[in-house]
């Protein structure tokens, strides 16, 4: 884990950077989707901040409802990569595209369903 990123609950934030870094690189443009040049990764306060955002996102989401996890899912998808990436990245014309594969991985894995549940539990009993 580096230093300054969100730190995953499990590998489920890691293999949503995988996703997002691979699918920038199937883009055409040859090029993954990478941090601006300079840009350090997420701070501290911005890993605490991110923590606070995605709690508020799912505090009325039912764990044990698999349609409230589905509705949850792309607003904590788009959180994370914008934490990532930085605001800007929400203008790349591979933003949506990218959310949109990493929720079909879900679909297609019911480990990382698995484990959204558990991150979303976990951010549910959080204290920040």
């Amino acid at each position: 884990m580096s230093a300054g990123r969100i730190p995953p609950s499990s590998s489920l934030i890691e293999a949503m950077r995988a996703i997002a870094l691979s699918r920038g690189a199937a883009a055409g443009e040859g090029q993954p989707a990478t941090r601006p040049a300079g840009d350090p990764p997420l701070a501290a306060s911005g890993a605490a901040e991110l923590k606070r955002r995605m709690r508020g996102a799912v505090q009325d989401v039912d764990v044990r409802d698999p349609k409230s996890l589905a509705r949850a899912r792309a607003p904590v998808i788009r959180m994370i990569l914008l934490s990532e990436f930085g605001p800007d990245f929400r203008q790349d014309a591979q933003f949506g595209p990218m959310v949109e594969a990493i929720e079909r991985t879900f679909d297609a894995d019911p480990q990382f369903a698995a484990q959204f549940e558990r991150l979303v539990a976990g951010l549910k009993k959080a204290r920040l």
